[in-house]
């Protein structure tokens, strides 16, 4: 079945005041990954029709993976917008123009699903000041001390839980190497998200030894 590709514009529509909370739910390796075969140039490609959002992640993701010695390669500069999607999506015109450029690993980001809760958040309740010279001695104590209590109503706020999935395939077989399902909450940019992303998949990457620190490249079969 088809999964469904949200934009990752969505983002952007959440406010926070920290930083996102992210966290690996589920991740898989093929049993055939060979640890002394690894793969030097990686594409990449963001599944999301949000063309700016998809061009700064991929850009970003590819940073990083240079830091680290790896080639990489992202779908924003190989294929143009414009390009017919339903005979790029069913034929081997893809995979040979992927072929092309020397890359030996793609590497997939989706956002999945979105799960929104409505919460309420309650104001300041009003408290009887039991010392009245402690506060009420002085216009400026009473100002400083009442004002913020008088005017904290409660309010609804909503939480967003976003759902993606990573996934990295060999270009030689097209089989799927490494899949990697992840949920961020609340981010409050999409600066923050990428933040905390890039973190963590390079910690699933070190502990399901995709990567090691002797050798650059990420494995393959």
């Amino acid at each position: 079945m088809k999964k469904q590709i949200i934009p990752f514009l969505l983002i952007l529509m959440t406010l926070a005041s920290c930083s996102a909370p992210q966290k690996v739910t589920n991740s898989w390796v093929n049993p055939g990954m060979s640890t002394a075969k690894k793969a030097e140039k990686v594409f990449i490609a963001v599944l999301s029709e949000d063309l700016s959002s998809k061009a700064l992640i991929e850009t970003e993701l590819a940073k990083n993976l240079q830091t680290k010695g790896i080639e990489t390669v992202i779908s924003t500069e190989l294929f143009p917008p414009g390009m017919d999607k339903e005979n790029v999506s069913h034929n081997q015109e893809m995979m040979q123009t992927i072929r092309n450029t020397g890359s030996e690993a793609i590497l997939t980001i989706a956002l999945l699903n979105v799960l929104t809760k409505e919460r309420y958040e309650p104001g300041r309740p009003y408290s009887p000041v039991y010392d009245p010279f402690l506060f009420y001695g002085s216009f400026s104590r009473y100002y400083n001390y009442r004002y913020p209590i008088m005017h904290s109503p409660g309010y609804f706020t909503t939480d967003n839980t976003y759902f993606l999935e990573t996934n990295l395939y060999d270009v030689a077989s097209e089989k799927l190497l490494w899949t990697v399902q992840s949920s961020v909450f609340n981010p409050s940019s999409l600066g923050d998200f990428l933040n905390g992303y890039i973190k963590l998949m390079e910690k699933q990457m070190v502990k399901d030894k995709l990567v090691t620190p002797e050798q650059k490249g990420i494995s393959i079969l």
